[in-house]
């Protein structure tokens, strides 16, 4: 499964890597992101990290890194070119180009697979779990929010984002979608809203404040609470 990396360049089209032309570390990729280098980094299902330089690959994974999992399921980098690497075990932090684990960082996350991380207007990182809660990230403490100490209807998450009201959405594992502004947290799904598909992969919200929903079984979902402007 998996079809390697594609990059695109006005000038030169299309090109492909992957594990037959070159020394990526797996076909299978769930993440990539850029750095301020213009190194891409690529996490992969199963054989940890890869960054490219534009001319070779470099591979960490539990045998030359503090990597725990070899799955890499998302990588955020920040305006500091600072990263954090979610995987299937624990968050894995590159500082200033140092490696720390979550112990090193005097934290402990929720032992389940972190599947998104993105980051609010008041610069806290908003991290989805697959199979429990949401986490917001300081820098230095964790802010659980789970069934069992919030309104939080349900749990597991692909993704969350904020909005441009400051509204928290989180796409779930088979849940429909969440919503909150504040405390109190509100519930989409396929028998209260026009959603079609209750399993939503990403959240995304562009500059007008649509929140765009990819689902696994039928397509895009686009929300506006003040209609949906597309101009």
């Amino acid at each position: 499964m998996g079809g390697g990396l594609a990059l695109f360049d006005r000038k030169s089209g299309w090109k492909i890597y992957n594990e037959k032309n070159s020394k990526i570390p797996q076909d299978w990729i769930y993440s990539v992101a850029l750095d301020k280098k213009s190194n891409i980094w690529v996490g992969t299902f199963s054989n940890g990290l890869g960054i490219f330089d534009g001319k070779k690959w470099e591979t960490f994974d539990k045998t030359n890194s503090i990597l725990k999992d070899n799955k890499v399921t998302y990588i955020d980098i920040d305006k500091n070119d600072d990263k954090i690497l979610a995987t299937q075990s624990e968050l894995v932090f590159i500082q200033r180009g140092i490696w720390k684990t979550e112990k090193e960082m005097g934290i402990d996350s929720l032992d389940n697979i972190a599947y998104w991380i993105s980051t609010s207007s008041s610069g806290k990182k908003i991290i989805s779990y697959k199979y429990s809660g949401i986490v917001l990230f300081n820098g230095k403490n964790f802010e659980i929010i789970k069934k069992n100490n919030s309104s939080l209807p349900v749990e597991g998450f692909y993704s969350a984002v904020e909005d441009k009201n400051k509204i928290l959405w989180a796409g779930s594992f088979g849940e429909g979608v969440v919503y909150s502004g504040g405390k109190k947290w509100n519930l989409f799904n396929k028998t209260n809203s026009p959603l079609k598909d209750d399993l939503i992969f990403n959240v995304f919200v562009d500059s007008r404040n649509n929140k765009w929903f990819s689902t696994y079984f039928c397509g895009i979902s686009v929300f506006n609470e003040n209609e949906v402007d597309l101009n």
